[in-house]
């Protein structure tokens, strides 16, 4: 999941360099770049993972309420590290996008064409659809983590507030 966040993430930074600066030809859009910045993201992740892998070894001990799995301090800390790194990313997809969709509606403004108008609106629509689709698949869970993690390292420690959640 994170592996395809960051990913959209690098499409938008693309789609925002060639729609924002048309005539300017960026490392990023040269193929030994784009494979090297893509390496990167998977090593990166696979880096990034190793922590919660090795601590997952751990077993918790003790009674069960619900499903939730009880973690150390640092592991619950690793966790909320990775969902604020999320919620980066996902400002950074947000502002590219939003960016995008002024660059696209400022381009269209001096064309007085119904046909070019049209075409605008359609851009800007896909624009918002990705962002709608990226929004709804990815933030519900990572706003449900928030809670889920406090849970795990016992700052919300009642089981009847582990049940609500």
């Amino acid at each position: 999941m994170y592996v395809s966040i960051a990913f959209l993430v690098l499409i938008s930074l693309d789609r925002y360099l060639k729609i924002t600066r048309p005539l300017r030809k960026f490392r990023i859009h040269n193929m030994k770049w784009s494979s090297c910045i893509s390496m990167g993201v998977w090593v990166l992740t696979v880096l990034l993972m190793l922590p919660f892998i090795v601590l997952s070894i751990v077993k918790s001990k003790g009674p069960k309420c619900f499903h939730y799995k009880k973690q150390i301090l640092s592991a619950g800390l690793m966790n909320m590290v990775a969902v604020i790194f999320i919620f980066i990313l996902s400002l950074l997809f947000l502002v590219s996008y939003a960016k995008i969709a002024v660059k696209l509606y400022r381009i269209s403004l001096g064309k007085k064409r119904e046909q070019i108008r049209k075409v605008r609106t359609r851009a800007i629509l896909k624009t918002f659809i990705v962002l709608a689709i990226y929004i709804v698949c990815f933030m519900p869970y990572h706003i449900v983590r928030i809670p889920y993690i406090l849970s795990q390292i016992d700052i919300i420690s009642s089981c009847q507030s582990k049940t609500v959640l």
